[in-house]
């Protein structure tokens, strides 16, 4: 089936995309319902050849993504709307060889919310998915689960992840990017229009913990993270009450990475042409010399390593490998 639906040379396979997902999540009875309905579309949509040119032209149209702080996923935005988020996930290959197939972070849920993904670019990772994690000992926060799934997520693949089921990407052996569809899994209010704000979208953290203190998270319909995250344990799956997230590298970091991404996927005339363009509009850029340095290597073809910043590697909730995963299956089997 072809979803490629074009009306004039203006519009690209990313805005039919688009526009078939929406048609889906508004006329789809249920939010799962309309979730299936997009993955062909997804799945269309990573065999495009064209892909990843109109990946890089969308954000690389403003300053914003050369001055950010560095994450360890790289994300792209494509499409923000009150029925649904789609973002690029870039997955930054591990800085040494004995990381590849290890925990890119925490075993967690996402609450409420519906995850479609499907891998675009690069071999994928591993992803592993849990049942709904179940508590074992309150007072020790120890929890049991199990495995639902452990299998690669290869180009091409969709692969989704049903509200409060527990999953686990592993270190690619290289770069890979994945086309995240999210929603809430209950359907659209007004409340979802006060949401995708501007101001509310930039602040959601901040205000997410301002409701959650005057006890009117619940009725604003927020995410509120509450023992999301889970690390294997001796006896079991540890529980986190709270979520002790990533904290931000430096920008030098995060543009390595960008940098990596632009060669990687053979994007590198096309962002050299994009990230000079910015450079000439006078915004203020913290790591212009970098930026510059940068650049020349990207024309030049000289190899440019993504980089994970210290921060990204010394969490120990984080730090676990499959056979850790494996002994604490059994132990609550």
């Amino acid at each position: 089936m072809n979803f490629w639906q074009r009306k004039s040379e203006r519009r690209t396979h990313l805005d039919d995309a688009v526009a078939f997902v929406k048609h889906c999540f508004v006329t789809a009875r249920t939010r799962h319902e309309a979730h299936q309905r997009s993955w062909p579309v997804l799945e269309q949509l990573s065999r495009d050849p064209g892909l990843m040119s109109l990946l890089i032209a969308k954000n690389l149209s403003t300053p914003e993504i050369l001055q950010r702080t560095n994450y360890p996923v790289l994300g792209l935005e494509l499409e923000l709307n009150p029925h649904f988020q789609l973002v690029a996930n870039c997955w930054i290959p591990p800085p040494e060889a004995d990381m590849v197939g290890t925990a890119t972070k925490t075993i967690h849920h996402h609450g409420k919310l519906l995850l479609s993904t499907v891998t675009v670019f690069g071999p994928g990772y591993e992803h592993w998915m849990f049942s709904k994690p179940e508590v074992a000992d309150a007072n020790q926060e120890n929890y049991s689960m199990r495995l639902l799934e452990a299998a690669p997520h290869p180009v091409h693949h969709v692969s989704f992840v049903d509200r409060y089921i527990a999953h686990l990407p592993l270190y690619p052996a290289t770069l890979s990017i994945t086309i995240c569809l999210w929603s809430n899994s209950v359907q659209t209010s007004w409340l979802d229009y006060v949401k995708r704000m501007s101001l509310i979208k930039h602040n959601e953290d901040r205000l997410r913990e301002l409701a959650k203190r005057v006890g009117v998270a619940r009725a604003l319909d927020l995410n509120l993270i509450d023992y999301f995250d889970f690390y294997p344990v001796e006896g079991g799956f540890r529980g986190m009450r709270d979520r002790q997230e990533f904290s931000r590298g430096p920008c030098a970091d995060h543009l390595h990475s960008l940098f990596h991404v632009l060669q990687s996927t053979k994007q590198s005339e096309l962002g050299a042409t994009l990230v000079e363009r910015q450079l000439n509009t006078g915004a203020h850029f913290a790591e212009r010399l970098l930026i510059e340095k940068l650049l020349a290597d990207l024309r030049a073809g000289r190899p440019i390593a993504g980089k994970l910043s210290d921060c990204h590697l010394n969490l120990f909730h984080t730090r676990f490998n499959k056979l850790e995963i494996e002994q604490s299956l059994r132990a609550v089997a």
